[in-house]
């Protein structure tokens, strides 16, 4: 157990607590698989996207590589994205090596059973309880640390960017944008 520790860091996301219409970031802890925890740990200049997927989804490979490869557009628009891995954290091994046949030098981290819980609450409270969390699946958080975007299934990365642009920074600029 000691050995795999020092091969793994924790990365650990603020709380945050909001109203009835923005959603619950919780404090987690992740082991992080291929970068340490000052270079993985969002800062109040970026936006995050938080990415979920697992190996066993087709979907999720392709959508890995989509982000890999405009990694450099997330980097100019102060975008960090994060890859969630929704696989058994036993199953390390697996997923780094997945990782680096396909390419992908983006921030992995290996989540929980309870990481996975929260968010696919967080998820089935956006969606009125009638889903649960499908893969792969991404959150959009602001500056502080809110979710202001879900996207399901593919994401494209045009979309991404515009939505990365129109993000408000005020509360009555998510007043106005919601009344759009």
């Amino acid at each position: 157990m000691a050995a795999s520790r020092k091969k793994s860091s924790v990365c650990r996301f603020p709380s945050r607590l909001g109203s009835s219409s923005r959603c619950l970031l919780q404090t987690f802890h992740c082991r992080i698989s291929r970068e340490t925890p000052s270079s993985s740990t969002p800062s109040a200049e970026n936006l995050v996207l938080l990415h979920f997927w697992a190996t066993a989804a087709p979907s999720c490979a392709s959508q890995l590589r989509l982000l890999q490869k405009h990694r450099a557009d997330w980097a100019s628009r102060n975008l960090r994205v994060l890859c969630l891995n929704l696989d058994d954290p036993q199953d390390a091994g697996t997923v780094r090596s997945f990782a680096t046949k396909e390419g992908i030098s983006l921030p992995i981290l290996l989540a929980t059973q309870e990481v996975a819980g929260v968010y696919n609450i967080i998820y089935r409270y956006l969606f009125d309880r009638r889903r649960d969390l499908a893969l792969p699946t991404s959150f959009l958080l602001n500056r502080d640390a809110m979710i202001v975007k879900v996207y399901q299934g593919t994401l494209e990365p045009a979309r991404l960017l515009d939505d990365v642009r129109s993000v408000p920074d005020t509360p009555a600029g998510f007043l106005q944008k919601a009344c759009l």
